[in-house]
């Protein structure tokens, strides 16, 4: 149930483009260049609330949690334009920044037709989203307050969203597989969400005893 990766492991070319395209950006985002290495980010899945090109990425923080909660809980980096060669026009890349740790990214072409030696960064814009919902603030209080280390980094704390789903709130915590969620609501239950079939179904009623049951989680 819990086989998170089999279909969407990094590869080599995946850790090139996005250490490349950090390379390029200003001084000050050098921070994120530890980060890309296939112990930290070890899959991507398909955005599919976005559409084709965005990305979400899959983080072990069991190896490292890079989170900072000093950072906005989103910054989008979007304007970043590298040269393609095979269709000469620039291409756009963004990347998905929370809490100071990099999440995802949207990229629409190939990447063996990009002219690292031709960019464009006239047009980048930094677009920060800095308030979560008092919901969201409370989770993460939680979180941060009541989970020893080891049980923060078995979950996404960064990376947490708020969905609602017949009338109900849910605050993810895992991003499974190509936008599967194991997800907690405010009494701190905790659910299984996925898409095909579309199902929310329980599977604890506290966090505690869900790390209880599922001690290789």
């Amino acid at each position: 149930m819990f086989s998170f990766f089999d279909k969407n492991k990094i590869e080599e070319q995946d850790i090139s483009f996005l250490k490349n395209v950090i390379c390029i950006l200003p001084n000050r985002w050098n921070f994120l260049l530890e980060q890309i290495n296939s112990k930290h980010i070890i899959g991507k899945c398909k955005n599919k609330h976005y559409g084709k090109g965005f990305y979400s990425l899959i983080l072990n923080r069991e190896y490292h949690d890079y989170s900072d909660y000093n950072y906005p809980e989103l910054v989008t980096l979007s304007g970043i334009l590298i040269w393609n060669k095979e269709r000469q026009v620039y291409v756009e890349v963004q990347l998905d920044i929370s809490f100071g740790t990099i999440i995802g990214y949207y990229f629409n072409s190939k990447y063996n037709s990009l002219d690292w030696h031709k960019i464009c960064l006239n047009t980048l814009e930094e677009n920060t989203c800095a308030n979560h919902s008092n919901g969201k603030k409370n989770i993460i209080h939680f979180f941060l307050q009541k989970l020893s280390l080891e049980e923060q980094k078995k979950i996404d704390i960064g990376d947490i969203n708020e969905l609602e789903i017949g009338g109900n709130i849910y605050y993810t915590i895992k991003n499974l597989n190509d936008g599967d969620y194991i997800a907690i609501n405010n009494a701190g239950e905790v659910f299984s969400i996925t898409h095909t079939p579309f199902e929310v179904k329980m599977l604890s009623t506290s966090i505690s005893a869900f790390f209880n049951k599922h001690r290789d989680y």
